[in-house]
């Protein structure tokens, strides 16, 4: 058995799966003792491909296609008609409109009923739907599948409806208008797609540089891990940590105001702003409540973040910012979460990386997973190169 072949050749970009080998399907059409389609739309382009196969043999021909979104071409229809006059063998109708009519049928009845199968798919009786347009349909002889499928159609032609004159006459000058709507469409796609393809060529070519400069500071970062400095700012930063998370008594935070002061003030992890302070501190139940919700690590990380930076958070207090935010996560959790303030950015920007789209807490994560790409021992150990890096900076511009 193949796993996938072409509908009708081996070219074709509409591929079924799981054929036998000598499947042919306009040999197997011919030989049929009954065939029943069922497509969403049919053209003309779909039909001259199968119609030799239809057409040759003696099987009794029952073809079911809807008019939806006036797809179908009533050239076919006028087709199909024609030969339900010809051939008392061939029957042909429109589906029920009392839903969107999608399906992709072919249910082909041979002799043998080993021999019978279906192909059950996503391509339409179009020359795109069996060639030329990616799709994949499911071939299957299984004996209990057909018949399931052979009730279903059965149900489905019972509530079409017989094609006339009259009803393709009223039809063919909707479908002219709107094949010329959908040309429209069609072309407004095509330049739509291909701004969407330039917009994906630039944000690759940006993904790409930043790479490269992250490699470029990943080989920094491992640089300055081998100076004494380092293992100085490193120790130092560990330290402060321990004294902070005493202070603020992680995870209660049953601190006193004299203590969060304290935290507040420490130059380690960043240098809040003290004007803010006092602000802050006039709403302590809201503060601590939502330093408990900040590290807790069942609800998202942008989540626990937004509540304070959004003017309407939960726990928001005008002052308290990403770099105290982050100072307060990095304190509870250095190995999880990065501090985010300015010398940071300014590392950060030399290296240019640019701030995504989103909300705070979007961005905030986002920063976190770059900072993990520089594999850390901990976030402190990153900290203490971005106050180096941002040193470095500060003196060349001086």
């Amino acid at each position: 058995m193949r796993q996938l072949r072409g509908m009708l050749g081996a070219t074709d970009r509409a591929v079924v799966a799981l054929p036998p080998d000598d499947l042919n399907l306009g040999k197997e059409l011919s030989a049929a003792r009954k065939v029943l389609l069922a497509t969403a739309f049919a053209r003309t382009s779909g039909w001259k491909l199968l119609k030799r196969g239809f057409l040759s043999g003696s099987a009794e021909l029952s073809l079911l296609t809807g008019l939806d979104f006036l797809q179908t071409g009533p050239d076919l229809l006028r087709e199909w008609l024609g030969l339900t006059k010809r051939y008392s063998r061939i029957k042909a109708k429109t589906a029920s409109r009392d839903s969107i009519f999608h399906p992709k049928v072919l249910i082909v009845k041979a002799n043998s009923p080993s021999r019978s199968f279906a192909i059950v798919g996503s391509g339409n009786l179009t020359g795109g739907g069996l060639r030329t347009n990616t799709e994949c349909s499911l071939y299957t002889s299984d004996h209990a599948t057909v018949l399931a499928l052979e009730r279903w159609f059965d149900e489905a032609w019972k509530k079409g409806t017989c094609l006339t004159t009259g009803a393709i006459r009223k039809y063919e000058p909707k479908y002219k208008k709107a094949k010329k709507a959908a040309q429209r469409i069609r072309n407004e796609q095509k330049k739509i797609q291909k701004d969407i393809e330039e917009i994906a060529r630039k944000e690759a070519a940006k993904r790409e540089a930043i790479l490269r400069l992250l490699k470029e500071a990943v080989t920094e970062f491992n640089s300055y891990r081998k100076k004494a400095e380092f293992e100085s700012q490193y120790r130092s930063r560990r330290r402060a940590v321990a004294l902070f998370r005493r202070l603020l008594h992680v995870p209660s935070f049953d601190f006193t105001k004299e203590e969060f002061a304290e935290f507040y003030k420490a130059p380690q992890l960043g240098s809040l702003r003290e004007r803010w302070l006092r602000d802050i501190l006039k709403r302590p139940a809201r503060l601590k409540s939502g330093l408990r919700y900040l590290i807790d690590e069942g609800a998202l990380i942008e989540e626990r973040v937004n509540s304070f930076l959004e003017k309407k958070g939960r726990h928001h207090i005008p002052g308290f910012n990403i770099a105290g935010v982050s100072k307060v996560l990095a304190v509870a959790h250095s190995n999880r979460w990065p501090v985010l303030n300015g010398p940071v950015r300014k590392t950060l920007s030399h290296f240019q990386y640019e701030s995504p789209h989103g909300t705070a807490g979007e961005r905030y994560r986002q920063f976190a997973e770059l900072a993990r790409k520089f594999k850390a021992p901990d976030f402190l150990a990153l900290d203490a190169f971005f106050k180096h890096k941002e040193g470095e900076l500060k003196r060349s511009d001086d």
